[in-house]
């Protein structure tokens, strides 16, 4: 029996911080311009590989899609067509490429569904592979070489890797920061459970134990659907009721992360092994 301050291993980890950054109006703008032109890159090889989708379908051809480095060398081009994609930090709009290839080839081979075009209404981000620093409470990357201020609410370990800058349904301004550092794996205990993710309960336990999300039935959502229903399409009244449905589906979304989060913290923190059926 190993003690339980007994060290196992230096593993590399990963880990992602959350921050709320709040910019000014002209800022706002401009991050509104960079998620449009993210979105449009998106949507436009999208289309263009879909129609090549099907051209291969049916002449039975090898190639199924264009890879990361045919849309590439066409974004330079479509960059001429639409001047105001240089605007956009160029890295982003090839980080748009490469997330793109990726979900097509994770699609050929069967581990997700079909790659789907992003409207203005969704969530709206872009990620920042390089180039990205915090000075004080500000963040800075190209194009916001001023900074935009940051709520930092808690120390931020290892190196940078990449971040990505997202907008919310209901306007607000968040952003992600991956690092990488080196972590010592200690012991803490040899417990193993089994989970099972269920229907009538979230979780169940091999030790007996269920766990459930402690939302209820909200008659509030409800209400806010039918009002939503009743409005004009297309006008202002629209939007502000469409704008409170989802600041309440925020809200219970919130809810659930946090009750997960802990969680999935407590379980790790003691079992060694954790097994999960699907």
């Amino acid at each position: 029996m190993l003690d339980k301050d007994f060290y196992i291993s230096y593993n590399l980890d990963m880990n992602t911080y959350k921050f709320r950054i709040t910019p000014t109006k002209e800022q706002k703008d401009k991050l509104d311009q960079m998620f449009g032109c993210s979105r449009f890159v998106w949507n436009y090889f999208l289309d263009l590989n879909n129609k090549i989708c099907l051209k291969a379908k049916e002449k039975d051809l090898k190639k199924k899609h264009l890879n990361y480095y045919d849309c590439a060398n066409r974004l330079t081009e479509l960059k001429k067509e639409n001047e105001w994609l240089k605007d956009a930090n160029s890295q982003s709009l090839q980080q748009t490429l490469k997330d793109l290839d990726i979900a097509y080839n994770r699609f050929f081979k069967k581990q997700n569904g079909f790659p789907n075009f992003k409207g203005k209404r969704n969530n709206q981000s872009f990620r920042i592979p390089q180039f990205f620093e915090i000075k004080g409470s500000k963040i800075h990357f190209p194009k916001f070489k001023e900074g935009i201020k940051t709520i930092i609410h808690r120390e931020i370990k290892g190196n940078i890797r990449y971040a990505t800058i997202s907008k919310t349904k209901t306007e607000k301004y968040f952003v992600s920061i991956t690092t990488d550092f080196e972590v010592k794996k200690k012991r803490v205990s040899d417990n193993q459970i089994g989970i099972d993710l269920g229907i009538k309960d979230f979780v169940v336990i091999s030790n007996g134990e269920k766990h459930n999300l402690p939302i209820k039935e909200d008659s509030k959502l409800k209400f806010l659907h039918r009002q939503l229903s009743k409005k004009i399409k297309g006008s202002k009244n629209k939007g502000k009721a469409r704008f409170k449905l989802a600041k309440k589906y925020e809200k219970i979304e919130n809810k659930k992360q946090d009750f997960q989060h802990k969680l999935s913290e407590k379980l790790c923190k003691e079992n060694e092994l954790i097994a999960i059926k699907y």
